[in-house]
């Protein structure tokens, strides 16, 4: 599953006709095995607790399929931008060095500090590029910072998800195909039930150092954005 889809729905009506999905050793989390396992990304951690509410009351619908393996509560988050692997020597396009991710850090601060705080809503849940997914739905605003911090840092590695931006928040991941078919119906029941969730606000924008490894990617803070109060 490589999705590239351009909607929420694309994505879901995509995921009906898969007869296989992409599994967690064809992830990003994978990577630690090839030798890199520092990721950086910036993102809005969820903390608000109606939110997080939302999301665990789908996943106890769910964790109980075989192939279908959720991520831990402090793992939530929505993706802003990736900022790539940090290696002392880079080699790859999507690999930075130490220097260029202290360059991105002042970058950021520079290119978000004028940006206003908004509100986002949970939207339907859906399954997009290998994992189960909550939509975020919030009027372009998480696009609009992506595209901020890319021309911030031009850097930074360039993703077609970047370019294709749907913003989500990943509760579980695929470890089989095992229980496709029982997932489609257990989405298709939460989706009939949920249209949308509760509405929060987004007032930062964090830096964070991924360390990934086979129990799952741990998140260290490099920095913190605040963004302008509206108010």
């Amino acid at each position: 599953m490589n999705d590239l889809s351009h909607t929420f729905d694309d994505a879901w009506n995509r995921f009906q006709t898969l007869d296989s999905l992409r599994l967690v050793d064809q992830t990003l989390e994978s990577e630690w095995r090839r030798g890199r396992s520092e990721y950086l990304a910036f993102l809005v951690p969820i903390e608000d607790d109606a939110a997080r509410q939302h999301i665990a009351g789908a996943i106890d619908r769910i964790a109980g399929i075989p192939g279908v393996q959720p991520y831990r509560k402090d793992y939530w988050h929505i993706t802003v931008k990736g900022a790539g692997f940090r290696l002392e020597r880079p080699t790859k396009p999507d690999e930075i060095s130490p220097e260029t991710a202290t360059a991105i850090t002042a970058a950021a601060n520079l290119a978000l500090a004028p940006e206003p705080e908004f509100n986002v809503t949970l939207g339907a849940i859906n399954a997009l590029d290998g994992v189960v997914c909550f939509e975020v739905l919030g009027d372009g605003r998480v696009a609009h910072l992506n595209q901020i911090l890319t021309n911030a840092a031009p850097e930074m590695p360039h993703h077609p998800v970047d370019r294709l931006f749907l913003p989500h928040i990943s509760i579980a991941h695929f470890t089989s195909n095992e229980g496709l078919d029982q997932l489609k119906t257990a989405l298709a029941a939460i989706r009939s039930d949920h249209t949308s969730g509760p509405t929060f606000a987004v007032q930062r924008i964090d830096l964070i150092l991924a360390r990934l490894s086979e129990s799952g990617p741990a998140f260290e803070l490099l920095a913190s954005y605040p963004l302008r109060p509206t108010n």
